[in-house]
């Protein structure tokens, strides 16, 4: 039966401004209209946090909704309401789905019997039912009718201790606690079944019971332990006793078989027990999570216990804690709040009331009275809030409800139902932990910057009253509400540079990006305080030095006091060590603030040398780096410095020095850049001394200049002539005469290219006097004869003979060569055996062209053999010269042969042979056929040849008619008619088509020339015969044209097959041929 008005809904409703002035819907309060808080510049509050500040944080409002009947008793929790109306009906509403309200009726087996209490679990499907004659009864969610639940009856349920969260799964209650009004416990577990007669309860069981069977359990919770399973506490309360047990629980509390777990953990348990005497019986016990995890509660946190004379309250911690332990921690007893009521002399005093019910928020304690309702603050037991409640005659209060999965709060009536309304409940928090100086937690409460600001400048203010400054500087360097120059001189006049220091660190951390100039600023004050500090501390450690040092002069100097100033000695070096890395640390994060002049002024107004290079390379001043490096010799540094940049000048400008001192590593470097330009390191070549690397083994004693330009040459393959001539005159000046192989293995490329100016190698060599390698630049030049002449005057006549066999294609100048070689060994050396013997190394050289050389009183039989060798070789060449001749007499007379039987050869042709070109009979008129079997008329093949051939040779065909008819008039003294049209280039109005136009009359003619070969006889027939000599050849060039290739499958069918089969007038006449 559904009970609720359609148009009314049962979900709470913030009453109107007139019953609450004071409140502002969250409806009429457009936040997005307001602007965010920003950075804060000032104390000033936006005017929407003045608007929240306003609105309560609590606010009863009623739900529209008439109870069809008296409610006795109430539970929620899940968003489940559950109603006991007159005492034997049961509400059960689903406040997401108000529109369904379950009406359950309560049968007891008494008819005088009704409802006492009802127990929701806190997932709101299992609902436990309690008369007042002591009968409990069972309703699952989806049950109509509850089920008496015989194994309770005689108990009289006081309280539940439900379990956790359980899995989707289980319908079960799992394992429960069950607290009774004469001090028992019992553990319990309750399966829903719909089968008749299985019984739902799985499992009942006393567990443990108090002493005082008077004294009842009014509030009963246990939870797991989260680092531990197996450990449980379990938290009974009574009207004037608090137990804890706490202890493992080995046993499965999930088998199959119902039995329980808890008899374990209470078997010879001692409790903890905090007692609290008060005659007041009434006692309720309040758990709070702080937390929510998927939804559900996690572990409590807070808890609350009434009294008689008050609520002990605290938190709970879950840590290592055994049996009898308590894990309660910051426990304490609040009074209740005092009222005011009036005496007959009209004068107030405070009266201390006890509530009827009790809730607990994060941060409130709410209490219920019998007319009105009140919030303390936990914190400082104020009441924040309070407010009547509204009753009808004969209406009263009957209990607060906390809904602790879904956090909401509920105070019903006999007739009503209110919601307990929480706004930003935290609002003030963060100022009351401020008063308590519990800074941290104040922050981590604030809601905008004013706030945060407050909490700041708080917390800073105390610590420099507490006189610890550098904690003070960075809360100071995190505030808006005090100007800079402020906080700068408290530290200043406090002479806090540490602590000023800090400030300015923090403070420079939080400045804009835009804030160019005050960064700046900053950067160059903090560059001062460092460089200050690490003065003092270098100052403290010299005096501490010092100190020691007398301290071990002097005799009467104790141990003690010596390892004493070591240690602080020690010490002090440490904390140098530890500004020196703030300060790399400070520069390297602020390096573009930096300005680069004022910093070195600053550094090296103080003579602090270290840190001029530490900014130096942070900057990457290379170059000041460099010059401080080599002005204190340090040249390896210098190296390392130039390994790291990359600009090349720098490598330029400083190489020469280090390539004085450090040769070696100086190349080193080098070869690690390839980037670098050889010719520009040059000048420090010229600085390397040689002898500095003399004696030294391996690479390193080698001559680093060639070592260097071999690499340049070979690896980096280049081609600068500069470097090549520069490499050649070290090989040059470090070689002799003797030994000059380093020297010859560079001017000898080997099939390479040689780059170096070959003019330049041969005057160093000759200013050195190195004579092989002038000799083998000389060849390179081509100079053989030099080269010889050189190796001759220098008595090496095996170079000499190597370089007079190097010319190629020029016999008379390798000859020639070879008999200077012979004249010195005849003239110079009187060797006449050895002139003998270079006549065989030389193939140009005969006896005769050295006869004249040979002194007159020689012998011929010093020398009679070689001449008959000659002799015999001049015999052999003759006889092969006539074996020549013969073969090429033989060779013309079988060309002779071949050209008489040409002249024989015939074919046979049919009669009805036709022309490949105008397909009609061939023997009607002059003809030609090629070896290829084409035959054609000779006008047709003219025709085709001069369509086909080029400009040019069209020209020459035309010339040699002209010649031909020229000559025929000379001879026969008439004109035979040999003309061709033949389109000439050099006439401007000739066309395309006159080369292919032949007139018949000069088709005829040429047919007759061509039959009588040229000539058309006349009766006179005295030439001259020089004339018809020339007519032949002309004859003979004007065949071989004619007739040079088949115009079908000869070169020019090849070449034009690119030429369309149609010109463009024959095209236009087909195409008007087909027109209708």
């Amino acid at each position: 039966m559904n009970h609720f008005n359609d148009d009314i809904s049962i979900i709470p409703v913030i009453n109107e401004v007139e019953d609450y002035p004071d409140y502002i819907p969250a409806s009429k309060l457009d936040m997005k209209s307001q602007p965010s808080t920003s950075m804060l510049e000032s104390s000033l509050i936006e005017p929407t946090e003045l608007k929240l500040e306003e609105a309560p944080i609590f606010a009863l409002d009623k739900v529209q909704y008439q109870f069809p009947g008296e409610v006795s008793a109430l539970q929620v929790s899940n968003n489940i309401l559950a109603v006991v109306i007159n005492k034997c009906r049961v509400l059960r509403i689903d406040l997401g789905e108000t529109y369904q309200v379950e009406d359950i009726e309560i049968l007891p087996k008494k008819s005088t019997d009704v409802i006492k209490n009802i127990y929701l679990d806190p997932t709101g499907k299992h609902l436990i039912i309690v008369t007042e004659g002591e009968d409990t009864y069972y309703l699952y969610e989806k049950w109509k009718k509850p089920k008496l639940m015989t194994k309770f009856r005689g108990i009289n349920i006081q309280s539940i201790a439900w379990r956790g969260k359980q899995s989707l799964n289980d319908i079960s209650t799992g394992l429960i606690l069950i607290g009774t009004n004469n001090g028992k416990i019992y553990e319990a577990e309750i399966q829903p079944t719909d089968e008749f007669f299985k019984r739902e309860e799985r499992f009942f069981k006393q567990v443990y019971s108090f002493n005082d069977e008077m004294l009842p359990i009014t509030g009963l919770r246990f939870e797991t332990f989260p680092t531990d399973p197996q450990k449980y506490v379990v938290v009974v309360a009574t009207p004037i006793r608090l137990y804890q047990f706490i202890g493992e629980i080995t046993s499965n509390a999930n088998n199959n078989e119902g039995s329980g777990m808890f008899s374990e953990l209470f078997e010879d348990n001692t409790p903890d027990i905090k007692e609290i005497i008060s005659f007041h019986n009434h006692s309720e016990c309040h758990f709070r999570s702080q937390f929510h995890e998927n939804g559900w509660p996690s572990i409590p946190k807070q808890f609350l216990w009434t009294t008689g004379k008050g609520m002990y309250t605290g938190e709970l911690i879950f840590g290592s804690q055994k049996a009898g332990g308590s894990v309660i921690n910051n426990s304490k007893l609040v009074s209740y709040p005092e009222d005011y009521s009036k005496s007959n002399s009209k004068m107030s005093k405070p009266v201390e009331t006890i509530p009827l019910s009790v809730a607990i928020t994060q941060f409130h304690i709410l209490l219920l009275y019998k007319k009105k309702i009140k919030a303390m603050c936990n914190l400082d037991n104020s009441i924040i809030y309070e407010e009547d409640i509204p009753l009808e005659s004969g209406e009263k209060i009957l209990g607060l409800r906390m809904d602790f999965v879904k956090d909401s709060y509920w105070v019903f009536t006999t007739q009503s139902l209110y919601e307990i309304l929480i706004t930003d409940e935290d609002r003030n928090v963060w100022n009351l932990y401020l008063n308590q100086k519990m800074f941290d937690t104040a922050l981590s409460f604030t809601k905008n910057e004013s706030q945060k600001d407050k909490v700041l400048t708080s917390q800073a203010d105390y610590y420099y009253s507490q006189q610890r400054y550098n904690l003070s500087a960075e809360y100071f360097a995190q505030i808006h509400s005090i100007s800079f120059e402020e906080i700068v001189l408290r530290f200043i006049n406090k002479n806090e540079n540490d602590a000023l220091r800090i400030y300015l660190l923090k403070k420079l951390e939080k400045l804009k990006k835009q804030d160019i100039l005050q960064k700046k600023l900053i950067c160059t004050w903090l560059v001062e305080i460092f460089i200050n500090k690490l003065n003092q501390i270098t100052d403290k450690i010299e005096d501490e030095k010092l100190a020691y040092d007398l301290q071990q002069k002097l005799q009467d100097a104790s141990k003690e006091k010596l390892d004493t100033s070591k240690n602080q000695i020690t010490m002090l070096e440490e904390d140098k060590k530890m500004i020196q890395d703030e300060f790399k640390s400070f520069m390297y994060t602020n390096k573009d603030h930096l300005d680069k002049k004022a910093v070195y002024q600053i550094i090296s107004s103080h003579g602090r040398t270290e840190e001029l290079l530490i900014f130096s390379e942070l900057v990457k001043d290379y170059e000041r780096m460099l010059v401080y490096y080599i002005q204190e010799k340090e040249y390896e540094k210098a190296i390392n410095i130039l390994k790291k940049q990359s600009s090349l000048d720098l490598y330029y400008k400083f190489s020469p020095v280090l390539m004085k001192c450090m040769p070696y590593e100086t190349v080193n470097m080098w070869i690690h850049e390839p980037k670098l330009n050889p010719r520009h390191l040059i000048p420090s070549l010229l600085k390397y001394d040689p002898q500095k690397s003399f004696g030294k083994e391996g690479i390193e004693g080698k001559n680093q200049a060639i070592r260097y330009l071999n690499y340049v040459i070979q690896n980096l393959h280049n081609t600068d002539v500069t470097i090549h001539n520069y490499l050649l005159s070290l090989y040059a000046k470090q070689s002799t005469n003797e030994d000059c192989s380093e020297l010859l293995e560079f001017l000898i490329h080997e099939n390479k290219p040689a780059y170096y100016d070959l003019q330049y190698a041969l005057r160093i060599c000759t200013q050195y006097g190195i004579i092989h390698a002038c000799v083998y630049i000389y060849s390179e030049m081509k100079l053989y004869e030099q080269a010889v002449n050189l190796s001759l005057k220098h008595d090496d006549i095996d170079l000499a003979k190597y370089n007079a066999d190097k010319v190629e294609n020029n016999d008379p100048l390798r000859k020639k060569l070879w008999i200077n070689i012979v004249k010195y060994v005849i003239e110079e050396k009187k060797d006449i055996k050895t002139a003998l013997q270079l006549l065989k190394s030389c193939e140009l050289l005969k006896i005769s062209d050295i006869l004249p050389f040979f002194p007159d009183f020689v012998l011929i039989e010093d020398f009679k053999d070689e001449i008959c060798e000659t002799l015999e070789e001049y015999n052999v060449h003759i006889d092969e010269l006539k074996k020549e001749m013969d073969e090429a007499t033989k060779s013309a007379e079988d060309i002779r042969f071949d050209i008489r039987e040409l002249k024989n050869k015939h074919t046979i042709i049919p009669v009805n042979e036709l022309c490949r070109i105008c397909n009609k009979t061939l023997l009607t008129r002059q003809f030609y056929i090629f070896p290829c079997q084409h035959l054609f008329h000779a006008d047709c093949l003219l025709n085709s040849l001069l369509e086909s051939y080029p400009l040019r040779r069209n020209k020459r065909i035309k010339m040699l008619y002209d010649q031909i008819n020229e000559l025929n008039k000379k001879l026969n003294g008439t004109d035979t008619g040999v003309e061709f049209l033949i389109n000439d280039s050099d006439s401007d109005d000739s066309s395309e088509n006159n080369n292919y136009n032949v007139f018949n009359s000069a088709t005829t003619t040429l047919t007759m020339a061509l039959k009588t070969g040229g000539i058309i006889r006349s009766e006179d027939e005295k030439k001259s015969e020089y004339n018809q000599k020339v007519l032949e050849k002309l004859k003979e060039e004007l065949q071989e044209l004619i007739t040079s290739e088949c115009p079908l499958c000869g070169d020019s069918m090849i070449s034009s097959i690119d030429l369309p089969f149609l010109d463009s007038s024959r095209e236009s006449e087909l195409i008007a041929s087909w027109e209708i």
